[in-house]
C-alpha cells in the first residue's frame, strides 16, 4: 500500500514560505501540545510521529526543496484563498416573487460551563479584533478604552501608550487569526469576579522592525463582559517594567555584521561538548523570558549537576561521554546546554513545574543507568526544577542550581553581569 502524501506546512500550522524560525517555533508548540506525557489522547502518539516526520523534512534545506516542488504540483488547481467564489452569469428570467421569511427562531441562550470551548459570544470576538487593530494602527485612546474598568483603574492612558509606544518601536502586527479556546462562568480575574469571560488563542505574525524578519507568534487574551459590554482584559496592574524592559531592547538591539555574528555563535558554544554554553544559554533563557512577557509562555529552568567521587573536577572525557547520554535523554523542544563542570542545564519551553517533573526523573533514570554501564566511576547526579515565574530569568536560573546543590552559584551571577 501506498503511504498517503501529507501536507507537511498544514501539519505544522506553518505558511509554505516560512522562514526555519518560525517553523522550529510551530513545531515546538506542537509537541507540547501533542507530546505522550503530557496528552492522553489516543491518537497523540500518532500524530507526534507525523509532526516529527514533518518537522525533519522542512528543517533541512535540500528535503525541503524536493518536498516544495511536490507540494507545488499537489496544489497546482487549488484555490488559496478561501475566500475566492465562482461568479455565474446572470440569469435573464422574470424574478419571481420573494417566498414569505420564517418567523426568526428564538434566540437560545449560551451554555456557560467551565473550561467548555464551544461556547461564545461573537460580540466578544469583535471587541478582540478591534482592540489588536487599533493597537496596530497607533490608535491607543479608542483601544484604551476598550480596556476593563479593572485595568483602567489601576493602569493610567499615559502609561499603556507608553507601553505600546516601546512595542511598536521593536515590532509591527501583521495578519491574526482568533479561535475560542475556553469560555468561564463566574470566574476570577485579578480582583474581581467576572460572570462570564472568553480566551482566545491567537496565531499572529510580527515583524522584527530592526532586522525585518517576519514570526509568528501564540498566545491568548481574555475578553471578559462587564455591565453588560464585552472588554478585553489584560492580566497587567503595573507596566513600568514592561515600559523599561522595551525601551532597553530598543536601545541595545543593534544589527552587526556577518562577521560579527559568527564570532558571537561561536561565543555561545562550549568547545568541549558542542552544546550551548552559559552565555548561549543565557541568551535563550533571555529570549524566552520576552514571550513570558508579552504571552505569559510558561517555562520550566532544570539543572542536573554530576559529580565524580574523589574528584573536584571531572575529567573532559567523562563530560563529552555525559554530554552525549544527556542529549539523548532530553525533549527535542527543549534547550540543553554545558555551563559549568559537570553541570548541564535544560530550558523546558511551554512546560511548568508539573510538567517538567516526570521528563526529569525519566532523564535522570536513564543517565543514571547509562552512565554505570558505560563509566567506570561512581557519578552522582543531582536535580534542581525551578517554574520561571518572574521579570528575572537569571534568578530563577539560580534558584534551580541552588535546588541542584550547585555550591558556586556566583561565578553564574558574575557571567550574568558581564552580559
Amino acid at each position: 500500500m501506498m503511504n498517503r502524501w501529507e501536507d507537511y506546512y498544514k501539519l505544522l500550522q506553518v505558511h509554505y514560505d516560512a522562514e526555519f524560525d518560525v517553523i522550529e517555533a510551530a513545531y515546538k508548540r506542537l509537541c507540547k501540545k501533542y507530546h505522550p506525557d503530557i496528552n492522553n489522547s489516543k491518537h497523540a502518539e500518532e500524530k507526534i510521529k507525523k509532526i516529527n516526520v514533518a518537522y525533519e523534512v522542512l528543517k533541512d534545506q535540500r528535503r525541503r526543496k524536493e518536498y516544495h516542488e511536490e507540494w507545488i504540483e499537489k496544489n497546482r488547481y487549488r484555490s488559496f484563498s478561501p475566500q475566492t467564489t465562482t461568479v455565474q452569469p446572470p440569469k435573464t428570467e422574470e424574478p419571481k416573487p420573494a417566498p414569505p421569511q420564517p418567523k426568526p427562531a428564538p434566540q437560545r441562550e449560551h451554555t456557560w460551563k467551565d473550561g467548555t470551548d464551544f461556547s461564545y459570544d461573537e460580540n466578544a470576538r469583535k471587541v478582540l479584533i478591534e482592540y489588536m487593530i487599533t493597537v496596530s494602527e497607533f490608535k491607543y485612546e479608542t483601544a484604551y478604552n476598550l480596556l476593563t474598568d479593572l485595568n483602567k483603574a489601576n493602569i493610567t492612558f499615559e502609561k499603556f501608550k507608553e507601553w505600546q509606544d516601546a512595542v511598536s518601536k521593536l515590532y509591527s502586527l501583521g495578519g491574526f487569526k482568533t479561535k475560542v479556546f475556553k469560555s468561564y462562568k463566574d470566574h476570577w480575574l485579578g480582583t474581581k469576579k467576572y460572570d462570564k469571560a472568553i480566551e482566545f488563542e491567537i496565531d499572529a505574525s510580527e515583524k522584527d522592525i530592526k532586522t525585518g524578519t517576519v514570526t509568528d507568534s501564540h498566545f491568548t487574551k481574555v475578553v471578559v463582559q462587564e455591565k453588560n459590554l464585552w472588554k478585553v482584559y489584560l492580566e497587567y496592574t503595573d507596566l513600568d517594567f514592561l515600559i523599561y524592559k522595551f525601551n532597553f531592547l530598543n536601545y541595545s538591539k543593534d544589527k552587526t555584521t556577518m562577521l560579527e555574528q559568527i564570532v558571537e555563535k561561536e561565543a555561545r558554544v562550549d568547545p568541549v561538548t558542542g552544546m550551548f554554553n552559559k552565555r548561549g544559554f543565557f541568551d535563550f533563557i533571555e529570549r524566552e523570558n520576552n514571550r513570558y512577557i508579552r504571552y505569559r509562555s510558561v517555562f520550566t529552568i532544570a539543572i542536573f549537576a554530576f559529580t565524580e567521587e574523589g574528584s573536584e573536577k571531572i575529567d573532559q572525557k567523562h563530560i563529552e561521554h555525559m554530554a552525549y547520554c544527556f542529549n539523548n535523554y532530553v525533549r527535542n523542544t527543549d534547550i540543553a546546554a554545558h555551563v559549568g563542570n559537570g553541570v548541564f542545564a535544560l530550558m523546558m519551553v511551554e512546560t511548568d513545574h508539573a510538567d517538567a517533573i516526570f521528563p526529569c526523573k525519566r532523564t535522570m533514570k536513564g543517565l543514571k543507568s547509562e552512565l554505570s554501564q558505560n563509566l567506570n566511576i561512581a557519578i552522582e547526579i543531582k536535580t534542581g526544577v525551578h517554574e520561571h515565574s518572574g521579570h528575572d530569568p537569571i534568578k530563577s536560573f539560580e534558584i534551580a542550581c541552588e535546588f541542584a546543590g550547585v555550591k558556586d552559584v556566583d561565578q553564574f551571577k558574575r557571567q550574568s553581569a558581564m552580559l
